[in-house]
């Protein structure tokens, strides 16, 4: 069950929320089984955050830091990821004055967005794709529009409907996931194990699929 300090605090809102995270580095969040259906959590630094079975359904999840998280089980369906943050590598540079951010996850984020959620005293904050689990997380209809999945764990997945159009699921584990009517344009494949996954109705089109591995 989740913490319910945790899930008081973001049910707060982002600002405080951030705040929060901000103040207590080393606190991993437990938001297990949370009921977070039509959250706002946009810009929320979600990193590390254990939502195993959470309910996320229609959650706006645009632009969080959703880094290390743990995301196995829960329900992300018709949730919004666009310029979500789930993997790469975050710099940041500062001075006593205005802060320059240099950054390297996701897409979309402006350095305004960024600050906020993110504030000066944070030096430098690096992580691996491959720290993130989805497996079996429910995603259908989710937006993933651009997403970098590099590595992600997605190993049983539900992404009927989903749309993954412009993401990068370089090395990703797709095994046995669901991509039943799921939109592949422009998808970068280059070493996914898409071994066992159902690719039906899926709509593929200028797609990187190079050392695929894929097998029935």
């Amino acid at each position: 069950m989740a913490d319910q300090e945790h899930l008081a605090i973001l049910k707060q809102g982002v600002e405080m929320w951030n705040q929060w995270r901000a103040e207590n580095p080393r606190i991993r969040p437990n938001l297990t089984r949370a009921n977070l259906r039509r959250a706002n959590l946009s810009e929320a630094n979600l990193s590390e955050a254990d939502f195993k079975r959470a309910n996320l359904r229609e959650a706006d999840l645009s632009e969080a830091n959703l880094i290390g998280a743990d995301l196995s089980h829960a329900n992300l369906i018709l949730a919004n990821f666009t310029g979500t943050a789930f993997s790469g590598v975050i710099s940041i540079d500062t001075n006593e004055d205005e802060s320059l951010y240099g950054k390297s996850y996701g897409r979309g984020i402006t350095a305004s967005k960024f600050r906020r959620s993110w504030p000066p005293t944070i030096v430098s904050r690096r992580a691996n794709n491959e720290s993130v689990n989805l497996s079996k997380a429910k995603l259908q209809m989710a937006n993933l529009c651009g997403v970098d999945l590099n590595g992600v764990n997605l190993g049983g997945a539900y992404l009927l409907d989903t749309d993954l159009t412009g993401a990068t699921l370089r090395g990703a584990n797709l095994t046995d996931a669901d991509l039943t009517g799921a939109k592949l344009i422009d998808v970068d494949l280059t070493s996914a194990d898409l071994s066992g996954a159902i690719l039906s109705e899926a709509i593929i089109s200028s797609t990187t699929s190079q050392d695929i591995l894929f097998t029935m």
